[in-house]
């Protein structure tokens, strides 16, 4: 014979090729997939297609993808056909790729499918994805920054870049984000400064008890500020409108962290910090006051001060149980802001009582409390003056017949009385005092009458003792 003509079934083979010269590479993917799988009228034919060979049919139609600009289709089919095998050959296959997709600026198609687990590219590959992410798509940036393995980039590299787009950010929520993936960098780096310094702007839950719970104080001693700010986030006083008993900013969990702490966060530290912030400085020395008074001693008059500006209530109480400020700051602090009550406690402790005496009457005209402030003192010269600052106002001649007792003479109080001067009130004012004077001379009697008695028992007593015989 001349001729010989072999027939036998189509394979996949065949029809692979047939259609590639046809430039129908996705359906040539499709098939060979499909009788990967088992599936379809070529599976019996599977094994006439090599994996090698299904890769570069797959590369080329890829290859055609990116050439008409489908660099999203593109990436699809490069996931499905690149291999995943940590073998130098994968790795140069993936690393082509990617340098493909970087020319074309398409990288973000391509970085959510690169291998990072099964098989490990280049770190120059890895940051050179983050960096164009890093300008293009936050979002995607944070979320393979969070994903990938601490192996495959440099930390250091990529925070570096981060906090340079920091400053470049315009929107709030690209900063937020930039910030968040800064504190999560600087976590992986071991730097806690810094770290915790992102979390504290970032109000992040349980970042203080993170502080307690790994002994991070000497990383957070030089943010006080921040935590006092975290305080305030946390109980709503960034907020318009919000108001907070001071008792709750004091429990807040920075203010006690920073208070519990003093022996690694010193008071004077914090003090530092906090001068320019002076509400925040008022929380925590209000809160050290409340748990070691010696703690704030060298504060004491610029506690004065904060107490004066935020909560004058508390003040008084404050100058009668601290012995460290200045009784001359003090006072000149009162007097600016008028606080009568406390000046007078000063003044009596200065001993300057006579002008402690002069402002109860003239500034605050409250009769019982400046009889109650000459109790106090036990001065006889400053009843002599309360007698004669009294004796043309009727409400004090009141309320010295009525309130004086035994510290003042009522006869004193009546004789320096002007003749011509009105006083409501005088006759039942002096019917007190009659009866007061009846009560004494009973008192008196009575006191004489027991006294008697006591004597006459006691010189009976004696008087047995002595006629008694002594014993020889």
């Amino acid at each position: 014979p001349k001729q010989l003509v072999s027939v036998r079934p189509r394979g996949l083979a065949d029809h692979v090729q047939w259609l590639t010269e046809r430039g129908n590479y996705q359906q040539a993917l499709a098939d060979i997939e499909e009788a990967y799988r088992g599936d379809g009228q070529w599976a019996m034919y599977r094994n006439q297609i090599k994996a090698a060979e299904y890769q570069s049919i797959g590369q080329a139609y890829a290859q055609i993808l990116m050439d008409g600009g489908n660099t999203a289709e593109a990436a699809k089919v490069c996931t499905r056909v690149l291999p995943r095998t940590n073998t130098p050959e994968a790795i140069e296959a993936w690393e082509s790729w990617i340098f493909a997709f970087a020319e074309t600026s398409s990288l973000h198609e391509i970085s959510p499918y690169i291998p990072t687990a099964t098989m490990q590219l280049s770190s120059t590959v890895y940051e050179m994805v983050l960096a164009f992410l890093l300008t293009s798509d936050i979002s995607e940036f944070k979320c393979l920054v969070f994903s990938w393995p601490a192996s495959l980039f440099n930390a250091y590299s990529v925070v570096l870049a981060v906090e340079d787009q920091y400053e470049k950010a315009a929107s709030a929520e690209d900063k937020q984000s930039l910030k968040e993936i800064m504190a999560f960098l600087y976590d992986r780096l071991n730097q806690p400064s810094r770290s915790l310094r992102c979390h504290l702007e970032l109000f992040t839950d349980g970042i203080l008890s993170r502080v307690r719970r790994e002994n991070l104080f000497d990383a957070i001693r030089d943010k006080a500020e921040l935590v006092l700010c975290y305080d305030d986030h946390s109980l709503g006083l960034d907020r318009d409108g919000a108001e907070v008993l001071l008792q709750e900013r004091c429990e807040s969990d920075g203010v006690q962290l920073l208070t519990d702490n003093t022996d690694a966060i010193p008071c004077a530290s914090v003090v530092k910090q906090l001068v320019d912030t002076p509400e925040h400085l008022y929380v925590y020395l209000h809160t050290l006051l409340t748990k070691d008074a010696h703690l704030g001693a060298p504060f004491a008059d610029l506690q004065v001060e904060l107490y004066a500006e935020y909560n004058p209530e508390k003040l008084l109480n404050f100058l009668r149980i601290s012995t460290y400020y200045s009784f001359d700051k003090a006072l000149e602090i009162c007097e600016e802001r008028n606080l009568v009550l406390e000046m007078v406690f000063i003044l009596g402790r200065m001993g300057d009582n006579h002008r402690a005496l002069m402002l109860i009457i003239d500034q605050l005209r409250d009769v019982p409390r400046a009889i109650e402030f000459a109790k106090e003192q036990n001065d006889p010269e400053l009843w002599n003056d309360l007698v004669m600052y009294s004796r043309d106002k009727p409400e004090f001649i009141i309320g010295l017949l009525e309130l004086g007792g035994t510290h003042t003479n009522p006869t004193k109080v009546i004789q320096n009385i002007p003749p011509d001067l009105q006083i409501p009130g005088i006759r039942r004012a002096l019917t007190n005092v009659l009866h007061d004077y009846h009560l004494q001379v009973e008192l008196c009697t009575d006191c004489k009458h027991v006294l008697e008695g006591d004597c006459e028992l006691l010189s009976d007593g004696l008087r047995r003792l002595q006629h008694q015989g002594m014993e020889v």
